[in-house]
């Protein structure tokens, strides 16, 4: 029995590969195979007893590019699967096929706040809205807040205030200062250019006036 470890860094899967007499692999896998469309994709391919030097790899929609002793980097851009070839000594042995996925919406911060959050609103005198990568997703993105509103209620009447950037302006402070405790506010049509240069609607923001 030949066993190929191949890891992401979200995931890591074992690949048993048993020659038949006919030489037909019988592959089983376990966990979600996923590329990710805007960043690279660390992938590494170990062949237990093998050299790394005698194993190789390509894929069929994308690049991969060999970073020695097993590492392999990758990079792709279009959604659906794509098929990694793996040979040893130049005899392709298995292929495993991944799905290939567009980086999840971010997750949204104000300051150092986050979504049902309580805001002390005595206090403010600036803020920012900026984006990371949700919980569990490792790799390296970059988000760009362009533009948002602040959303309120006055005497049951919707008042809104627009900015271009990040930051709050003069006039969504005094809006959100206009709130009491408990009463809601609410950050929504914020867009971001995600690391491939798109631009995303984000979900809304609602913060609590403590």
């Amino acid at each position: 029995m030949r066993i190929i470890f191949i890891s992401t860094v979200l995931l890591f899967f074992q690949l048993s590969l048993i020659a038949q007499e006919n030489n037909h692999v019988v592959v089983g896998a376990s966990f979600q195979k996923v590329l990710y469309i805007g960043v690279d994709n660390p992938l590494e391919i170990v062949i237990p007893g093998e050299k790394c030097s005698d194993i190789s790899a390509t894929i069929s929609d994308g690049t991969l590019t060999s970073l020695g002793n097993g590492k392999y980097n990758v990079v792709v851009k279009n959604r659906g699967l794509s098929t990694i070839y793996i040979s040893l000594k130049s005899e392709l042995i298995d292929s495993i096929v991944f799905k290939i996925k567009r980086i999840p919406d971010p997750i949204l911060f104000f300051g150092h706040l986050k979504q049902a959050d309580k805001i002390n609103i005595d206090t403010l005198t600036a803020g920012e809205v900026f984006a990371n990568s949700p919980e569990g997703f490792d790799y390296e993105c970059n988000w760009k807040i362009v533009k948002f509103q602040i959303r309120v209620a006055i005497d049951s009447v919707s008042h809104r205030e627009f900015c271009e950037g990040s930051k709050l302006t003069a006039k969504q402070i005094e809006l959100m200062k206009s709130q009491k405790s408990g009463n809601y506010i609410v950050i929504d049509e914020i867009y971001s250019i995600d690391p491939l240069g798109e631009t995303r609607r984000l979900v809304p923001m609602v913060l609590m006036v403590e």
